[in-house]
């Protein structure tokens, strides 16, 4: 009763713990939203009042947005917090730092199952507890909580499933077997969360059925009913995803994909020119699709796998990332080591149980996603990867724990819970208090002002203009303003779509984001918001402009202007 209470205590204060972490600040930082996340939240809104997301589509299940096609869960995930909240930055994050809450509660059981076959009985627990706290305090989850990411969602749903389904097969109750039916469920809706768990989920789903290969067989032979209906909800999943993302999928992947041709194309040209013959049979070696395809999988392979993403710096995918923070602990780059050391000592002694075959062929398939696209180092697309980095990083501590007995293990113990409260009070700090100064020019840290300065002045001009559709500036009008999504259609007009795939607003209202046309007959009544290096000398000085306000902050490396011109 003792031990149950003691474990109960711990596993209340890593929640805690963790749930600190991710609610603290939760909408201020980072200090705006990014386009996506308001995105996110406009589309909710949208079909909470209308039933149609801001392009017309009823219920969709592809999201056309800025023509990046978003998956369905979050949004609808979003829809009751925001009829209840209201639509708020904090309130679309919410779904997000609950989930990341979430999945530090699922991985103390997942890893207390899976411990099962990787440790001795008396270790079971304290593993569960090392997983979840290197997942409380881990500065991938807690970023990942502090924004509106759809993968997020994906990965405690999936977390939730398999937790659900290594329980269902170790289990002789038929009636609890059934379990597995909610788990394919799960399984099913991780397809619509994010584009990573379309190639991971069914990949991943192999991997488990393989594992648990008596298991399944058993399950065929003596609960068919169940096996059946899980094979009909998968199909079920598997048609829809076919019959309604095709072609969403097609146009997301072809701007991604290191498949195509036409990326190396430009290469081959280039470096082929340098030779006297550009035929040449050694040119025609060195640079082909083929090879250049096997360098770019090399490279992305040692880009995913470098100490630079896991410890140092992250990724460079704008916000995805926090300058000079890994996705983990230096520290854990240690423990993944002695659990390299000790998954290789049981290989070689045939002794490799199914629970880290399984770990290892989870990293393996996560890998999948993030190496077939150009930016590997990709924190979102390898994320379904957090949860087997964790358990292999606590099986590595573990066993520096098991060995406490000796003097000098006890010392390089003290050493290591020292570095690691360190690496926690350095992440904190960072990303609480220094970051969101610093990173300033990295978010749109101008816009609600700007938002609100245009208000107050909107009914005074016929124009306003505002360059720059390609950070899609009116997605923000858009959700701070809480635009009728009812009158929309009749407010926006859209440039051609580009051949990136993406649909940038030409027009909202008064509202132009077009390039800045200075031609003063043209420009009669017009109100310009826009950068101060972006105005021309003349503009400034003239006395047919006006400076109506400037808005600058600290570190901010950008002054935005509103320069009038009656």
């Amino acid at each position: 009763m003792k031990k149950i209470s003691l474990n109960l205590i711990i596993f209340c204060l890593i929640l805690v713990l963790a749930g600190a972490l991710r609610f603290y600040k939760l909408g201020e930082v980072p200090i705006e939203l990014n386009r996506d996340e308001a995105s996110l939240g406009y589309t909710a809104f949208s079909i909470l009042k209308t039933g149609h997301e801001d392009h017309g589509v009823y219920w969709p299940i592809n999201i056309e947005s800025f023509g990046d096609w978003k998956l369905p869960v979050y949004v609808y995930t979003l829809i009751p917090f925001i009829k209840v909240f209201g639509l708020l930055p904090w309130v679309v994050k919410l779904p997000s730092a609950l989930a990341g809450l979430g999945i530090v509660a699922i991985s103390w059981i997942l890893a207390w199952k899976l411990g099962e076959k990787v440790v001795e009985p008396k270790w079971r627990m304290p593993l569960a507890h090392l997983v979840m706290l290197l997942l409380a305090i881990s500065p991938w989850d807690i970023h990942l909580s502090h924004m509106a990411y759809e993968a997020h969602l994906g990965m405690l749903l999936m977390l939730t499933a398999t937790t659900i389904f290594v329980f269902s097969m170790e289990n002789k109750n038929t009636t609890r077997r059934w379990w597995l039916v909610l788990s394919t469920i799960l399984f099913g809706l991780t397809l619509f969360t994010y584009h990573s768990y379309q190639v991971f989920t069914p990949l991943f789903a192999i991997a488990l059925l393989l594992t648990y290969k008596n298991e399944s067989i058993n399950l065929f032979n003596k609960s068919k009913v169940i096996f059946a209906t899980c094979a009909l909800v998968a199909g079920f999943f598997s048609l829809c995803l076919v019959l309604t993302s095709v072609k969403a999928n097609q146009t997301k992947f072809a701007a991604l994909s290191i498949f195509d041709k036409k990326a190396y194309a430009p290469i081959v040209e280039i470096n082929r020119g340098y030779f006297e013959n550009r035929n040449n049979l050694f040119a025609k070696i060195r640079d082909n699709y083929p090879s250049l395809l096997i360098n770019q999988i090399q490279r992305n392979i040692t880009d995913l796998y470098s100490t630079k993403f896991f410890f140092f710096e992250g990724g460079t995918h704008g916000s995805h990332d926090i300058a000079g923070t890994g996705k983990m602990h230096p520290v854990e780059g240690m423990f993944l080591l002695i659990a390299g050391y000790q998954i290789l000592k049981k290989w070689q002694t045939k002794t490799l149980d199914k629970t880290t075959k399984l770990i290892v062929g989870w990293l393996l398939i996560a890998s999948i996603a993030p190496v077939i696209t150009f930016e590997a180092a990709h924190a979102i697309r390898f994320s379904p990867a957090l949860f087997a980095l964790s358990f292999l990083s606590a099986f590595g501590l573990l066993n520096l724990i098991k060995n406490y007995h000796e003097l000098f293990t006890k010392i390089v113990l003290l050493i290591i819970s020292g570095i690691l409260i360190y690496s926690i009070i350095y992440f904190t700090t960072t990303y609480f208090v220094i970051a969101p100064k610093r990173d300033i020019n990295l978010h749109n840290w101008h816009i609600k002002t700007l938002i609100g300065l245009i208000n107050d002045r909107y009914d005074q001009y016929d124009k306003i203009a505002l360059p720059g559709a390609t950070w899609s500036p009116y997605i923000y009008f858009l959700f701070y303003n809480q635009v009728d999504p009812a009158t929309l259609s009749e407010q926006i007009e859209y440039f051609p779509v580009g051949s990136d795939g993406f649909k940038h607003v030409k027009k909202l209202g008064k509202l132009e984001f077009s390039d800045v046309d200075w031609n003063e007959n043209n420009n009669k009544n017009t109100l310009y918001v826009i950068k101060q290096k972006e105005v021309p000398g003349d503009k400034l000085e003239s006395k047919h402009y006006q400076l109506e306000y400037s808005l600058t902050k600290p570190l901010a490396k950008d002054e935005w202007l509103l320069l009038s011109h009656p």
